[in-house]
């Protein structure tokens, strides 16, 4: 306030009065919530009602889908691996500790990756050998969402290429 006056606010959703909450210092926010503040002038002037929402998301990505399959055979040896979120995903700490390996030999395949809204692209920068298992590594922290919430256990997969 540029004057003086009070601060009065609530947290759901309701139009804040003078019977609300008084502000006397920071406001702790542990869920979802609305606040809503208005201020009071020494001379009884009640400002607009503010508005802000804050959103607390605690829900951590999780993997809904691969393509292909876990454990799918015959798979191409040039197709791009996907790995899909339950939410929209950035990279995070462990982001190109993403791997694939071949079981056979057990080396690690050249790979790019890249990640659009909620899914992770896997490409490998020359064919797979033909009729081998390959396992694809997902770290934990190897993304995390938009809010910050890192993949916290790590996902493993194989897959079993074609001729």
């Amino acid at each position: 306030m540029n004057k003086d006056g009070k601060i009065y606010y609530t947290l759901d959703g309701k139009t804040p009065t003078n019977k609300s909450i008084l502000y006397k210092g920071p406001i702790t926010i542990t869920k979802t919530s609305t606040l809503k503040f208005i201020a009071i002038d020494t001379f009884g002037n009640i400002s607009p009602v503010y508005t802000r929402i804050y959103i607390i998301d605690k829900i951590l990505p999780k993997v809904i889908s691969t393509t292909p399959c876990k454990n799918q055979k015959n798979v191409s040896r040039n197709n791009a691996l996907t790995v899909k979120f339950s939410e929209k995903i950035k990279n995070s700490t462990n982001y190109k500790k993403i791997t694939i390996k071949n079981l056979k030999t057990n080396k690690y395949v050249s790979i790019t990756v890249t990640i659009k809204n909620s899914t992770i692209y896997i490409k490998t920068k020359i064919p797979l050998e033909a009729n081998t298992w390959y396992n694809i590594n997902i770290p934990a922290s190897s993304v995390k969402d938009i809010s910050g919430n890192n993949l916290q256990k790590a996902y493993n997969f194989n897959i079993k290429t074609g001729k």
